[in-house]
């Protein structure tokens, strides 16, 4: 990828994390706005192949936009990536634009997401295990006192606590991507409760975490897909349990991939020798001082 240099017409400052990322990706949008003040096991409904995810006529993956906040095994099954409006609402915009809405159809999602959790409360409460946090949870979905401007970060979307909901909500599987380097994994999130629909594979939704932002990513059909998050497998409720099988051929295909990708080296330990050689001069020179110091009492 063809990096350029950005030019900041201010002196004296750091460009910040969101203006590198538009530098390394200048056909895209800026991404931050400018601030105004099957029952049974066997009984698979697809199973993964690699040419049903790859298409002659896609452009070169290398050309994508944003492809390199991608994980790299993911990154040959990515038909596209848009980057919403940066305003601390992307990730409801991303939810908004995936079900054909304009991006500000955002406040139609929130209110859905919340009449969601509010006449399922009971089929939520083991992943959320407290009132309070159930709570926390739903007061984040209602939107910002302030229709304009950047949201406070308690209304942010948060895929480990809302992905249950949105799969939920709107009966498909929501895939969320994110690099090592952001400290979190990739997960697929699948409805709690409802058995999936006639065609499951059909409007996969796709969320990119990038630093403090979402993008949506379009994935190629057949593509491999994430593991099953912990609480979904823990907390699924009868017919729900279907989606894993459903879509086991195609998270094996990326549990593969990833055992074969390149993991970075570990950083090296001290032995116990080199701890024996730091500490030793240490300890004699804390010896030395505390000697100095007992003679200097003594007088």
């Amino acid at each position: 990828m063809k990096r350029t240099t950005l030019k900041v017409s201010s002196t004296g400052r750091i460009p910040s994390m969101w203006e590198t990322i538009d530098s390394q990706n200048p056909d895209s949008q800026p991404s931050q706005p400018k601030r105004s003040l099957p029952k049974r096991k066997d009984a698979r409904l697809g199973t993964y192949s690699r040419s049903q995810a790859s298409s002659s006529t896609s452009k070169p993956f290398r050309n994508i936009p944003y492809i390199s906040q991608i994980p790299n095994i993911m990154r040959p099954f990515v038909e596209e990536i848009v980057n919403v409006k940066g305003d601390d609402r992307c990730g409801f915009r991303v939810v908004a634009r995936h079900l054909g809405m304009d991006e500000e159809g955002h406040v139609l999602v929130r209110q859905a997401l919340i009449q969601e959790l509010r006449n399922h409360k009971s089929d939520y409460m083991p992943i959320y295990d407290t009132e309070e946090r159930y709570n926390k949870i739903l007061n984040g979905l209602y939107p910002p006192k302030c229709t304009s401007g950047i949201a406070p970060v308690d209304k942010w979307l948060t895929t480990p606590d809302m992905g249950h909901i949105i799969a939920s909500c709107y009966k498909r599987l929501v895939v969320l991507l994110t690099l090592p380097e952001m400290g979190g994994v990739c997960k697929t999130y699948f409805s709690i409760r409802s058995a999936p629909p006639l065609n499951p594979h059909a409007n996969i939704m796709c969320l990119c975490l990038i630093p403090d932002h979402y993008l949506h990513v379009i994935l190629k059909e057949g593509c491999p897909l994430s593991p099953s998050c912990k609480e979904w497998m823990n907390n699924k409720i009868g017919e729900a349990e279907n989606w894993h099988f459903v879509f086991l051929d195609r998270q094996n295909a990326f549990n593969e991939l990833m055992s074969k990708e390149a993991k970075p080296p570990k950083k090296p330990t001290m032995s116990t020798i080199q701890l024996f050689v730091i500490i030793l001069p240490l300890r004699k020179k804390r010896n030395k001082n505390l000697k100095s110091w007992n003679t200097w009492k003594k007088r």
